[in-house]
């Protein structure tokens, strides 16, 4: 008999994760809604009033294309590999390097499907002429410590990306264009780094709560076959704030406390900080659990303490002031004001736009898990709940801030995943499902990966 990943040796096994007829209902009603909402607001938009609307609405920046034969032949290939993988995951020992592994190849191979230029090189040069990515103003850099020096004055002169971001967004490019020098080996750079650390530490952190086991292993597998994760992983910078925000989670929350604990949140959480604005995120979530779960603030004020220091050297020695830097990429979000104020149609679209856009990556199978999940909350005092809700929370108080104005969360907010499959693997563990339950599920999240990857062309 196969060891079950989820429940274990001798755990019964006692719930359906879905009846037969679930699955194509939660399908097709998931596709009706979405194209349903998508008439509604190109409707409203064209009889009512003007607002920021894409076409492909709640997908911002997307086209719809039709594959070569090759590709389609390819991409049923992964599917069916796939099957293979969850055979072996429930027998593998050394399970975090087998994920590791695995979420490499299939990240770099569903984006293969789109091709090597499309896929490797467009996402990091991009597809808009002239260009407007972190790539374009990063092979302008003669000296990188010069660029740091002058950024508050060349911030406002930068492409539309990199003025709203701190200079670590555009030095992080020319940094590893100078070491690997072809845009597409940084892509597949970017993939390696982000899988790695996100499987390490969203690993941990299952085997912190549920044991070392089949089980984190599963999760973490899960995790990565997330169509935002498969789709934005590679090339994105977004990928690597994601990855370095779960570390300050894990090391903050969940590791043993220790000197080297404490250092490597505060590391990670001023590489977060250097890359984006939005690493704020991950600040009331630790905050918010260790005020809840521990009544103090020992951990998360020590790295929140660690970071303000670095900024202070960093002020010190090379002029660099990051709340200033900060401010002139606020004004340059809004040149006129808080945008519920100045344009609150658009305001109110964009805000249900970033949120659509994240529940159509997330597809209806691990929206219905994750709300089953969230259900439990009353009955068990899970720490993933809790910081479930709390990162939920945050980004949506984040989007009631006017935070994202274009929408492109699914992308833009990649670090909120892991609090999206946490109530999944509560529910997960709670119902005890069959193994053929567990893998059908790895099955129904790459399958919409596939057909996303396949049909669709996403762009930033």
């Amino acid at each position: 008999m196969v060891p079950d990943p989820v429940n274990g040796p001798g755990r019964p096994q006692t719930a359906r994760l879905f009846r037969c007829l679930d699955v194509p209902t939660l399908s097709l009603a998931f596709a009706a809604a979405i194209l349903i909402s998508n008439s509604a607001v190109r409707f409203i938009r064209a009889r009512l009033f003007e607002f920021d609307c894409p076409t492909y609405w709640p997908l911002s920046i997307f086209w719809f294309r039709t594959p070569r034969w090759k590709q389609l032949l390819f991409a049923v290939a992964l599917g069916v590999a796939l099957h293979f993988i969850t055979i072996y995951l429930s027998r593998v020992k050394r399970v975090l390097p087998f994920v590791v592994l695995i979420g490499m190849a299939l990240v770099l191979g569903t984006t293969a499907i789109q091709g090597w230029v499309r896929g490797f090189e467009l996402p990091i040069t991009g597809v808009w002429k002239p260009g407007l990515e972190y790539y374009h103003d990063a092979i302008q850099i003669k000296d990188a410590l010069s660029f740091l020096r002058e950024y508050e004055q060349v911030q406002p002169n930068l492409l539309v990306h990199s003025r709203t971001h701190p200079p670590g967004a555009v030095l992080s490019i020319y940094l590893l264009l100078e070491v690997l020098g072809k845009p597409a080996f940084l892509s597949i750079a970017i993939a390696v780094v982000s899988v790695c650390l996100s499987c390490l530490f969203l690993y941990r952190m299952m085997s912190t709560t549920y044991g070392a086991n089949g089980f984190a292993g599963y999760v973490t597998l899960l995790f990565v076959l997330m169509p935002a994760v498969q789709i934005y992983y590679l090339a994105s910078i977004d990928a690597l704030i994601a990855s370095l925000l779960l570390g300050v989670l894990y090391l903050s929350l969940f590791a043993k406390p220790s000197v080297w604990a404490t250092l490597g949140a505060v590391l990670f959480l001023f590489l977060a900080s250097f890359l984006t604005f939005g690493f704020v995120f991950v600040v009331p979530v630790v905050v918010g659990f260790e005020l809840i779960r521990r009544h103090g603030l020992r951990r998360s004020g020590t790295a929140l303490l660690g970071l303000v220091l670095i900024y202070l050297l960093v002020y010190r020695f090379f002029g660099f002031n990051y709340l200033h830097s900060f401010a002139i990429a606020s004004a340059d979000q809004n040149p006129q004001g808080f945008r519920l104020l100045m344009e609150p149609a658009t305001y109110f679209f964009t805000r249900l736009e970033g949120i659509a856009e994240i529940a159509l990556f997330l597809g209806p199978f691990l929206a219905a898990l994750s709300i089953r999940g969230l259900r439990m909350t009353k009955r068990l005092r899970s720490d993933l709940l809790l910081l479930a809700w709390l990162g939920i929370s945050t980004l949506l108080v984040m989007l009631l801030a006017g935070v994202f104005p274009t929408g492109e969360t699914a992308r833009a907010c990649l670090f909120v995943q892991p609090f999206l499959i946490f109530p999944v693997a509560v529910y997960l563990r709670e119902a005890r499902a069959s193994h053929k339950d567990q893998a059908v599920l790895l099955h129904l999240v790459f399958a919409q990966t596939l057909l996303m990857q396949t049909f669709g062309t996403f762009a930033w």
